[in-house]
């Protein structure tokens, strides 16, 4: 291939064969750890089904490169019962779906204009940039507008015009415009707008905030759905968004993110969720924590183990059978553990619950105790898989009950 045929560097990639549950969310929150997503969604039909694949945009191309080799790496991954499949997105081999998937729209949400701005006003506005085939313009009880505006134009190419010439600029009379600039993009589906809010959640989690609105619930028993699950959590308050998946190391349980529109409804929800029993298993309801949570949860300053806090959020800490050891250099000085098993031993430890029914027979009483074994069962692993397991829960909860089977199966033997 010429120097000039090459499929243009980009920072996208193509998934596919997805299973017909998973939901953009699902996307995100399986590739996030690569690197920054700018967008991400699971193609479906207009009746809401999934068509199997889906399109991750990372702002850097270095992060798609690196999903790529990660993935080659795992020599094909099973996700839902199916083996899926990524590769980097050129936009000349798929235009219809890219089309389809991100660019073709022409609802338009409005909002920051004058308050006495008349709807008819507004379409005066609009029209200047393409046919508007209809326009929303809630009003008030006392025949003031409520604030913001829904514009649907006959193509795409008005919608953008639009959007290219007003969005940040004052368009009305100095006289009339108010502090704001003129606010037009475009409109999003409930869905749509549900996502964007956890990816604003995210955001201000990792800036130190607490809205802590997104919750992640454990031993769900098989056979409870996003409906049923859907109608117990709404007793607590406003749910905005959810989503179910599969146990990966027990198929007859499941988990389930939910995030509440207040931080109150979640904290609720923490609160009396944990006193639920679904066929006689009690749901394990907690704050959900992203990755950067809970490394910086880590950063505690100084060297050692402190007492009453996990090991995971200790350095200079190593595990033996009979309890936590610290390690030193030659020199006598604390050193830090590695910071590589250190995120893994969190995240087994956070998975530990998942695994209670099998404590007993891999021979643990505790969380702890399940994540000392599980992790020092890993050390021999090489450091690819390693990086895998603290990237891709699936891959992680994967090994986790290899782990167990192995375990099992040595105990049978020497019996």
């Amino acid at each position: 291939m010429r120097k000039d045929e090459r499929p243009p560097e980009t920072g996208n990639i193509f998934v596919k064969n997805l299973p017909e549950s998973f939901t953009s969310k699902d996307l995100d929150d399986a590739f996030s750890m690569f690197g920054e997503i700018v967008s991400c969604k699971v193609a479906t039909t207009p009746q809401g089904k999934s068509k199997g694949y889906g399109f991750v945009q990372f702002k850097e191309k270095k992060a798609a490169k690196k999903v790529i080799k990660n993935f080659n790496n795992l020599n094909g991954l099973m996700l839902g019962g199916n083996k899926i499949a990524v590769e980097l997105y050129n936009p000349d081999m798929k235009k219809g779906e890219s089309k389809k998937v991100s660019t073709m729209f022409t609802n338009c949400f409005i909002k920051n204009f004058p308050v006495d701005t008349t709807e008819k006003e507004l379409l005066e506005l609009l029209v200047r940039y393409g046919k508007v085939t209809s326009l929303y313009f809630p009003i008030k009880d006392d025949g003031k507008p409520k604030g913001f505006a829904f514009a649907n134009f006959e193509s795409h190419e008005s919608a953008l015009n639009a959007i290219n010439n007003l969005h940040g600029a004052f368009p009305f009379d100095s006289s009339k415009d108010g502090g704001e600039p003129f606010y037009i993009q475009k409109g999003q589906r409930k869905e749509e707008r549900a996502e964007e809010l956890r990816k604003m959640f995210e955001q201000l989690s990792m800036q130190g905030q607490s809205y802590r609105k997104n919750l992640y619930i454990t031993n769900i028993p098989e056979g409870f759905g996003a409906e049923e699950l859907n109608n117990i959590f709404k007793e607590f308050g406003s749910i905005t968004s959810m989503s179910v998946g599969i146990d990966g190391a027990n198929s007859q349980k499941q988990y389930a993110y939910i995030c509440y529109s207040t931080p109150e409804e979640a904290s609720i929800a923490v609160e009396r969720g944990n006193e639920i029993y679904l066929d006689g298993n009690r749901l394990q309801v907690s704050y959900f924590k992203n990755k950067l949570e809970r490394m910086k949860e880590k950063e505690f300053g100084g060297l050692g183990y402190k007492p009453g806090i996990p090991y995971m959020y200790n350095q200079g800490v190593n595990f033996t059978s009979n309890g936590y050891k610290r390690e030193r250099s030659r020199s006598g000085t604390m050193r830090p553990y590695d910071n590589e098993f250190e995120k893994l031993h969190s995240l087994v430890l956070a998975a530990a619950p998942s695994f209670k029914s099998q404590w007993k027979s891999f021979g643990v009483n505790n969380e702890a105790e399940f994540s000392n074994k599980v992790t020092r069962a890993f050390r021999n692993k090489p450091e690819e898989e390693i990086k895998n397991m603290i990237n891709l829960n699936f891959v992680l909860t994967k090994n986790i009950a290899a782990v167990i089977e192995d375990d099992n199966s040595n105990d049978q033997v020497l019996l």
